[in-house]
């Protein structure tokens, strides 16, 4: 179940009172300090004669505070090598709705970012800024990627050491690359994943930034980012690449001299690709590239009107995670897309934080990212992770991320459904059923690429009845005659039984089938599955079979053609149990009636069939497919039930009127 979003706290909570705690070092040698954050205390007065007595030995121990609160040396660098950030995960919910879970939230201004593995995925390295988001001085540090206390490698007052998400840690060699002013110009630097064995890589003579560091797998080579001494509206920064240890710089993208501003290259997991992201001067969209390691062969991964920023790979080279505003998002989210570009899958789903500088784990399991609340860039981040996508495996799994979704055959307004935040739709592939009402390809994928969010949009089909609306349907047709054709069906004047095992009828499927796909649908939403039933209580006794090896007829004919064609059925969901081939075909479900209107429109179906019906689904469910519902209830309490109930389920919940005639949006469920 889905669990609301809690308001962070600032401090321990003390009955009726906040206390934000300042650090307490203590020290057991001349240049080693350990700080620790204050702990909860019995009294606000205890408190406070503590840090008194505290602040008071402070210069007797030849020590200062720095503004922002940090212990020096006399020598003004950070006294310790050493210290544990303030993780309030234990006092609060970490947990966001879409999944996501907590791993660091630093206190006061301090902000947590650029996370990026380890070797092993037991470790996240990250930048420290302590003043604000991407404030500094900065420092790097190390925490388990499940969370705890941060441990510091290299932090020194009044200096920047920053890293870059993805491969910054290498595994070949061992060593971490960064960027650090800490010789007063911004330069490329090694050490070991201890703090220890500085190495600085690059030594510039002429004014600049060279930072954004990424090692090659071999971790022979580190390719970075050289930015040019002016103002981030006029900057043209350049890709280059230098041997890690200092030699054979070289330039790969031109920078300076071109309209272009490129930046934060990563190197491939493979070897063979350096992606990075660009714009032209005077726009703010960025769009994300790849190129050879020698800084040719640019080719472009996205190109959509959108800010894409912030990208790394996934660890077979195959994907590309990145931080986009990607449909007009109010803030950036996390979305995953193939190496060579295609349909951005989103992974993280939030409307009010700002999530960015995701990596992903090197098991394929995790990805770890930096998040901040709104689009005020002064908002300190933390650090959370999120499960990936299950894509490295397979297909992509494109139904992942669907968590909301409208069913809608009659009165179709495309430009309205796509101002709405839906994941999914379900339609007819005309406006009014006809042929001369087929949408265009165009229209759908506009649809598909909407102002409200990106969309998997499904074409409704009938496969188990014929109706006298469509572009198949001949004026002199009537049951038996042609033979398939069948009675009418009494609730659904227009629509007839046919007797879909019948190779001509299953070749006018066929046909609506290219249909879709020449429109540019997603796949298809199948209905009438359950028609089987009919003529099994006729004595067909092969009747479910040939249902299912329908069902298959029609996805095999699809993915000849488009090998990422969805086939979604609704209703009869025992054919999973019955035959467990049928998994292997579909892409999930559609099951009406679970919660409401079984019996009757806006009454709750009898326990036993719900019962039923869930024992079904969940067996579906469990084998990784989506689950939709379809609760026919107007009443809000109905309502509020059917999504809540489904929710808990792990399904997909939509609740509207039988008809399908409307643009339905459930107050306190609207999609997001």
């Amino acid at each position: 179940m889905l669990t609301p979003p809690v308001t962070p706290l600032n401090g321990w909570r003390y009955p009726g009172i906040m206390v934000s705690c300042p650090m307490i070092p203590i020290c057991w040698q001349e240049d080693r300090c350990l700080v620790y954050h204050g702990r909860e205390t019995e009294l606000i007065m205890r408190a406070t004669v503590i840090l008194a007595l505290v602040a008071s030995l402070v210069p007797w121990m030849g020590l200062a505070v720095s503004g922002a609160g940090d212990l020096l040396r006399s020598n003004g660098e950070l006294a310790g090598v050493e210290r544990a950030g303030s993780n309030l995960s234990a006092h609060r919910d970490h947990h966001r709705t879409d999944g996501a879970e907590l791993i660091y939230d630093p206190t006061g201004r301090a902000s947590a970012q650029n996370p990026a593995f380890s070797p092993d995925g037991q470790t996240l390295l990250f930048t420290l800024f302590h003043t604000g988001y991407n404030d500094g001085p900065a420092g790097l540090y190390v925490i388990p990627m499940t969370g705890g206390d941060p441990v510091v490698l290299i932090d020194e007052e009044g200096h920047d050491s920053v890293n870059l998400p993805g491969s910054s840690w290498n595994a070949a060699t061992n060593r971490i690359t960064f960027a650090s002013d800490r010789q007063d110009i911004d330069e490329i630097w090694t050490m070991a994943p201890d703090g220890g064995g500085l190495f600085r890589v690059t030594h510039h003579t002429t004014p600049g930034y060279f930072i954004e560091p990424s090692f090659s797998p071999d971790g022979e080579w580190i390719v970075f980012e050289a930015d040019t001494d002016a103002p981030d509206e006029e900057q043209r920064a350049s890709i280059w690449k230098v041997r890690a240890d200092g030699t054979e710089l070289t330039q790969l993208t031109d920078g300076p001299r071109s309209s272009t501003d490129d930046r934060q290259p990563n190197w491939s997991p493979t070897g063979d690709r350096i992606l990075f992201q660009r714009r032209s001067l005077g726009s703010d969209d960025w769009n994300l590239y790849t190129m050879s390691p020698d800084g040719s062969d640019i080719r472009p991964v996205t190109t959509a009107p959108s800010s894409d920023t912030d990208a790394s790979w996934s660890p077979d080279g195959r994907w590309i995670v990145y931080s986009s505003d990607h449909g007009g998002l109010p803030v950036p989210n996390l979305f995953i897309i193939p190496a060579e570009g295609g349909t951005p899958i989103r992974v993280t789903r939030d409307r009010t934080r700002e999530d960015g500088a995701p990596s992903w784990s090197p098991d394929g399991e995790w990805i770890a990212f930096e998040s901040h609340r709104g689009q005020d860039e002064d908002t300190p981040a933390s650090l959370w992770r999120i499960a990936a996508p299950d894509v490295l495996d397979g297909q992509p799994p494109r139904l992942q991320s669907v968590n909301d979704f409208l069913y809608q055959l009659q009165n179709l307004d495309l430009r309205a459904i796509g101002d709405t935040a839906y994941d999914l739709v379900v339609m007819d592939y005309s406006a009014d059923g006809s042929e001369a009402g087929e949408f265009t390809a165009a229209e759908i994928e506009a649809l598909r690429h909407s102002p409200g969010g990106e969309k998997i949009v499904l074409a409704y089909m009938s496969i188990g009845e014929a109706e006298d609306y469509r572009f198949y349907w001949r004026w002199w047709w009537r049951p038996s005659h042609p033979s398939w054709l069948d009675v009418e069906n009494p609730d659904w004047p227009g629509n007839y039984k046919v007797h879909y095992w019948d190779p001509r009828w299953q070749a006018i499927i066929l046909e609506y089938t290219d249909r879709l796909i020449d429109a540019g649908f997603d796949g298809a939403y199948l209905d009438l599955i359950d028609a089987y039933q009919y003529y099994a209580d006729r004595g067909r006794t092969t009747a479910a079979e040939e249902m299912v090896a329908f069902v298959r007829t029609i996805a095999a004919h699809a993915r000849a053609r488009d090998p990422d064609f969805l086939i979604i059925p609704q209703n009869a969901p025992e054919l999973a149990t019955s035959f467990p081939t049928y998994l292997e075909i579909v892409d999930g479900i559609g099951q009406e009636e679970v919660y409401y209107g079984y019996e009757e429109d806006d009454q709750p179906t009898p326990p036993n069939i719900t019962a039923e019906l869930e024992a079904y689904l969940d067996v579906i469910k469990e084998a990784g497919k989506l689950v939709l519902t379809i609760d026919y209830a107007t009443t809000p309490a109905h309502i509020d039930d059917a999504y809540a109930r489904s929710r808990a389920k792990g399904y997909v919940p939509f609740v509207t009127v039988r008809e399908l005639d409307r643009l339905t949006i459930n107050p306190g469920h609207e999609p997001d």
